[in-house]
């Protein structure tokens, strides 16, 4: 994986358009972390990568990649790399058997792969297993306008502390 073709947080910002750039915003804005994982993190001693695929159309993408800017800010050993999902899917079907975004790859300072986070936290998909196509849908609208962000949230710190053990 050529890390020279990543973009930064701003990069990947820029290439938004106004509406995506609003939505984003103001998942951002509104996002307050959990005083303990703040504390976790900031914690953290040893470089963690995180590559990341995403795109600007995705709602998914609009309301995870605001908590994964928030854990970056606390923690400058905490370093992300944004790929666009076009163009890399085979890259992420070889990686982790699917093409779904976002997905974050979690890898230690010596760049080994650790874990990996897709589309939606473990919890969130265990949910919709047991739901009808109707509430499915209803579900997943909830996801997408924040209402689970807590989940996102849980389970990406839950990653980050399996990679610092």
């Amino acid at each position: 994986m050529d890390l020279t073709k990543a973009l930064s947080f701003e990069e990947y910002l820029n290439d938004l358009t106004e509406e995506q750039k609003n939505v984003y915003f103001n998942f951002y804005n509104n996002i307050f972390l959990d005083e303990d994982n703040i504390t976790f993190i900031e914690k953290i001693q040893e470089t963690v990568n995180l590559i990341v695929f995403s795109e600007g159309y995705c709602p998914d993408c609009l309301v995870t990649l605001p908590i994964l800017k928030r854990i970056m800010e606390i923690n400058k050993k905490i370093n992300g790399y944004l790929f666009k999902r076009n163009g890399n899917e085979k890259m992420l079907l070889d990686m982790v058997g699917e093409a779904r975004i976002p997905t974050i790859l979690l890898f230690d300072k010596d760049f080994q792969p650790r874990s990996f986070y897709i589309e939606f936290p473990k919890e969130f998909k265990e949910k919709l297993t047991d739901l009808k196509d109707d509430e499915k849908k209803q579900y997943i609208l909830k996801f997408r306008e924040g209402k689970y962000v807590k989940l996102i949230e849980k389970e990406i710190i839950e990653l980050l502390k399996d990679l610092a053990s």
